[in-house]
């Protein structure tokens, strides 16, 4: 049986601070499947954008481009 996709994040991009000299990309095409009963762990340098995806994945930030789907069990009304 398939496990039910949760979280969904197809080549998502985020750029801090767009259109200025100190625009930094912070997610470049990531893609991401979160199933049911899966644990996710992201790990990596300071500054290599794990909080930023977790933000994308939260519904803290809007992808500036790409695809985030929710299962409909999901909310993120807060």
């Amino acid at each position: 049986m398939e496990k039910e996709k949760l979280i969904t994040l197809e080549g998502v991009n985020y750029t801090y601070n767009i259109g200025t000299p100190m625009a930094y990309h912070a997610a470049r095409d990531v893609s991401i499947h979160v199933n049911d009963g899966e644990i996710l762990g992201i790990i990596g340098m300071t500054g290599s954008g794990k909080s930023t995806i977790l933000k994308l994945m939260s519904g803290q930030f809007k992808p500036q481009s790409g695809v985030r789907e929710y299962s409909k069990n999901i909310s993120t009304d807060g």
